[in-house]
C-alpha cells in the first residue's frame, strides 16, 4: 500500500496492492476531515486552518499540524502506513484552545473509485465488524475510527456522490442533524462516519481512525481485527522503529553538511523506498495531481529512472530491493534484448507514446539507454555485493541478451547506434547520452563476462564499446558549439545525418559520468561553460534539460523550468574534480526547492520558483541522495589525504 496526503492532510492516492498500481482514490475523489464545536463546523482545508506537515525525523509516518482559531482547536494528526499490513492508520489528537468545555464530533468522509473508476462499487456497514466497508471484485476497504478508551464511531451513512444529482454525503456533516445511518449503496458510492465526546479545555482527546486493505472482504476484516487487538499506537512504534533501522544500516553521519540537508537525504531516501513496490518495480511518481495537465500519471516504471533508482539504493545499502528490480527487469526483457519504454509494477506494458513505424519505415518504439542504463547499474550492483551466483543466474536471461542486442543494433557506417527515441522521450535520433549509457553498458557486460571466465563475450562487447567511443568522440563534439550536441535527429534513419546541435545537459553529463571522457577532459570543462553561458537561470537558479525545453513550460516569455536532475549533476561535476563549495551550493539550491515535507519536485517555475510537475519525482530525490553520498565520500577522502 501507498497513500499519499495532499497540502491539508487529505488523503488523495491510495494504491494497493501494487506501489503505482490501482489509484483508488485518484483526483475525482476525496477523503475528509471535519471538525464540529457546539454550532460551529469546518472542513480540515487551508482557508479555515493553519496546517504544517511534517515527516517525523527518519521514518516514514508524518504529523500534521491543524489550529482554526474560529473553532479553538488544534489537532495533531499522525499517520503511518503498517510495514506488516497494507493499513492505513491515523491518530487524531484533539486539543480545545477555548476556555469553556465543549462538545465536539469528528467527521471522517470517504469517497472511493477503487480499481480507478466508479462503475459498481458497493460501500456498507457491517454490523459484525463494526465498521464501513467499501468493495469491488477482489478489492476491498474497511473503515474503522474509535476514541482512546475504545468507544466505537456512533454515527455513520452510506451514500452515493457525483452522480444522480448528488454531490456526496459530506454535505450532511455541515448540517447539525444525525447522520442518516443509510446502511448500503452501489455505483458511484461514498460513505461519512462520524464519532462524538465531551472536551474540557487542557484535557485532549485522542481518536484513531484506520483504512484496512484486502484482496478481499474477509481479508479487510481480519485486518481490522489485527488493528484493534495491536491498536494503533503500537502500529506507529513498529512502523517508526522499522523505518529508524532501514535508514541506520548505513551511517551517514560522518560530513559537515546541515542537518537540514541530511533532513532531505534521509527524507529522499525513504520516499524512494516507498516507490519501490515488492514485486521489483519502481515507479517514478505516486503524484495522481498530473493528471489535471496531462493524459496520465507517472505511477509507472521507466527502466532508466528505476535503473537509476536501484544504483542509488545499491550506494545507500540496500541491496535487496536494488536486486528486485534487477530481477523485475530479467523477467521483462524481450527474447531480441531490449526493455520496453515502461511497465506497470505487476510488469505489464504500461501505455506509450513511441510508435512502431516512422516514415513508412518499421522502428522499435524503445529508448535504448532505458536497457543499458539497466545493465550498468547491474554490473555496479555486482561491484558492491561480489554476488557471482546472482550474475551467473542473469548472465543468458539478461546480461547477454542486452548486451548482444546492443552490440549488434548499430550502424556498420557509423559505429552508432541505430536511432531510439532520447531520454527525454521527445525526440527520435542516435543521442550522445544514449552512445554514452550503451557504451557504459557493454563495458559492464565485458566486465562481468570476464568475471564469468566468458572471454569471447568480453572481447566482442569491448570491441563494440571501443567502437562506439570513438565515433561518439568523433562525431558528435561540436568545436563551435564548445560542446557536445545533441545527436543525430530523426532523419538519420534515411541517411541523411543532419545534426541536433541542441545544447543538452544529458549529452555533457553522460560523457564523463558513463566514462568517454575524464572528469579534466577539456571539452568537458569547455562544455560546463556552454550550460552555465546558456542555461543556468540567474533568477530562481538551476538549469533546465536543454535550450527552450518546452515540458511543462509556463510562458514563452519566460525561461523553461530549472530542473533539480540536471542542476544536481553539476553538483555531482564538482564533486567529481574534489570542488566541494561549489557542489555544497547546488545541494543546498536543491534543498531550498523542497516542500516543507521535503518533498522535491520534477522542476520549478523559472521566476518563483513553486514546485511543477510530478511532486514527488522519486528521480529528483535519488540524484539528491546519490550526490550527497558522493560529497560524504568526497569529504571523508580528503581528510584521509590532510591526514596522510
Amino acid at each position: 500500500m501507498l497513500v499519499g496526503l495532499d497540502d491539508s492532510g487529505h488523503l488523495r492516492d491510495l494504491y494497493f496492492p501494487h506501489v503505482g498500481q490501482e489509484n483508488h482514490i485518484s483526483e475525482f475523489a476525496n477523503h475528509r476531515i471535519g471538525v464540529r464545536v457546539g454550532e460551529d463546523f469546518k472542513w480540515l482545508e487551508r482557508e479555515n486552518w493553519d496546517i504544517t506537515i511534517r515527516y517525523d525525523r527518519g521514518t516514514m509516518a508524518s504529523t500534521v499540524k491543524a489550529r482554526c482559531n474560529d473553532l479553538g482547536v488544534e489537532l495533531t494528526i499522525r499517520d503511518v502506513v503498517y510495514n506488516e499490513e497494507p493499513v492505513f492508520v491515523r491518530s487524531l489528537e484533539v486539543n480545545l484552545l477555548r476556555d469553556q468545555e465543549a462538545e465536539m464530533r469528528i467527521y471522517f468522509g470517504q469517497e472511493f473509485r477503487i480499481a480507478a473508476n466508479n462503475h459498481g462499487d458497493t460501500a456498507f456497514y457491517d454490523p459484525r465488524a463494526r465498521a464501513i466497508i467499501h468493495y469491488k471484485a477482489d478489492r476491498a476497504f474497511l473503515i474503522n475510527a474509535q476514541l482512546d478508551n475504545g468507544e466505537m464511531f456512533d454515527d455513520y451513512m452510506v451514500g452515493l456522490y457525483q452522480i444522480e444529482g448528488k454531490e456526496g454525503s459530506f454535505r450532511a456533516a455541515e448540517s447539525n442533524v444525525p447522520l442518516s445511518k443509510n446502511a448500503i449503496e452501489h455505483g458511484s458510492v461514498d460513505s461519512l462516519l462520524s464519532i462524538g465526546f465531551h472536551i474540557k479545555p487542557d484535557e485532549p482527546q485522542k481518536i484513531h481512525y484506520w483504512i484496512a486493505a484486502g484482496t478481499s472482504i474477509e481479508d479487510a476484516v481480519d485486518r481490522n481485527r489485527i488493528v484493534k487487538r495491536k491498536h494503533t499506537d503500537h502500529i506507529f512504534e513498529s512502523t517508526t522503529s522499522f523505518w529508524r533501522a532501514w535508514l541506520d544500516r548505513e551511517d551517514f553521519s560522518d560530513t559537515e553538511l546541515s542537518q537540514e540537508i541530511m533532513d532531505v537525504f534521509h527524507t529522499s531516501l525513504l520516499v524512494v523506498r516507498a516507490h519501490s513496490d515488492r514485486e521489483g518495480g519502481i515507479i517514478a511518481s505516486s503524484d495522481s495531481s498530473i493528471l489535471n495537465q496531462g493524459r496520465d500519471t507517472y505511477a509507472y516504471v521507466w527502466p532508466r529512472d528505476a535503473g537509476i533508482v536501484a544504483h542509488v539504493l545499491d550506494k545507500a545499502g540496500d541491496t535487496n530491493v536494488a536486486r528486485n528490480f534487477y530481477d523485475f527487469a530479467v523477467r521483462h526483457i524481450t527474447p531480441e534484448g531490449y526493455l520496453h519504454h515502461k511497465y506497470l509494477t505487476d510488469g505489464s506494458r504500461g501505455s506509450s507514446w513511441h510508435p512502431y513505424i516512422r516514415n513508412g519505415s518499421a522502428q522499435l518504439p524503445i529508448q535504448e539507454d532505458e536497457t543499458a542504463v539497466v545493465l550498468y547499474a547491474i554490473e555496479q550492483h555486482y561491484q558492491k555485493t561480489k554476488d557471482v551466483e546472482y550474475i551467473e543466474s542473469i548472465y543468458n536471461g539478461f546480461i547477454k541478451r542486452a548486451a548482444d542486442f546492443m552490440l549488434h543494433y548499430r550502424d556498420n557506417q557509423t559505429g552508432l547506434m541505430y536511432g531510439s527515441y532520447d531520454l527525454w522521450e521527445e525526440k527520435f535520433g542516435v543521442h550522445t547520452y544514449t552512445a554514452a549509457t550503451v557504451f557504459a553498458a557493454l563495458e559492464s557486460a565485458a566486465r562481468l563476462a570476464e568475471t564469468l571466465g566468458k572471454g569471447d563475450d568480453a572481447r566482442d562487447w569491448r570491441e563494440g564499446a571501443h567502437q562506439i567511443r570513438m565515433a561518439t568522440l568523433g562525431r558528435l563534439w561540436s568545436d563551435e558549439k564548445q560542446a557536445f550536441i545533441k545527436g543525430f535527429n530523426d532523419d538519420y534513419a534515411h541517411d541523411h545525418h543532419p545534426k541536433d546541435e541542441t545544447i543538452d545537459v544529458s549529452s555533457w553529463y553522460s560523457m564523463w559520468r558513463y566514462g568517454l571522457c575524464d572528469v579534466d577532459d577539456e571539452r568537458i570543462v569547455a562544455g560546463l561553460e556552454t550550460i552555465k553561458n546558456t542555461l543556468w537561470n540567474t533568477e530562481v537558479g538551476g538549469i533546465p534539460r536543454y535550450e527552450n525545453d518546452p515540458y511543462y513550460r509556463v510562458s514563452k516569455d519566460l525561461k523553461p523550468n530549472p530542473w533539480i536532475i540536471t542542476t544536481l549533476w553539476i553538483a555531482q561535476y564538482h564533486i567529481a574534480r574534489g570542488d566541494l563549495i561549489q557542489a555544497k551550493e547546488l545541494i543546498q539550491w536543491a534543498l531550498e526547492q523542497a516542500l516543507e515535507t521535503g518533498i522535491l519536485p520534477e522542476q520549478i517555475h523559472p521566476e518563483t520558483a513553486e514546485p511543477l510537475s510530478a511532486t514527488p519525482l522519486v528521480w529528483s530525490h535519488a540524484e539528491f541522495v546519490s550526490t550527497v553520498i558522493d560529497y560524504i565520500e568526497a569529504e571523508n577522502n580528503t581528510f584521509k589525504e590532510i591526514l596522510t
